[in-house]
């Protein structure tokens, strides 16, 4: 509830000292001590966060190209471009494996 939280936050993600920040803004270095747990918990909560937010992205990216193998295989088709067509499989095959690795639940 410190007036100064995010500077001091800020300070003990780059590592200053309890000893530092103590003696800075009138707090006990235990109390830091205990206050750094707290941070490292949220700080891991904001990188999943992050992780799911990089994972929904490229799902839907790659949704956006199964799209277009999608038009170009039936444009492929419909124009008896076989050799096109195999290549959209092979691709999608391709995407197929990407997309399993950004699952998002």
């Amino acid at each position: 509830s410190h007036e100064k939280l995010p500077d001091i936050d800020r300070a003990l993600l780059a590592g200053v000292t309890y000893r530092t920040l103590a003696a800075q803004y009138g707090l006990s270095a235990s109390a830091l001590c205990r206050h750094t747990k707290h941070l490292a918990r949220y700080r891991q909560d904001m990188m999943a966060f992050e992780d799911r937010k990089y994972n929904i992205a490229m799902k839907d990216k790659l949704e956006l190209i199964e799209a277009r193998l999608d038009r170009i295989f039936k444009h492929a088709e419909s124009s008896h471009s076989l050799r096109v067509a195999l290549d959209c499989l092979r691709e999608y095959n391709r995407l197929l494996s990407s997309m399993e690795k950004f699952r998002v639940r």
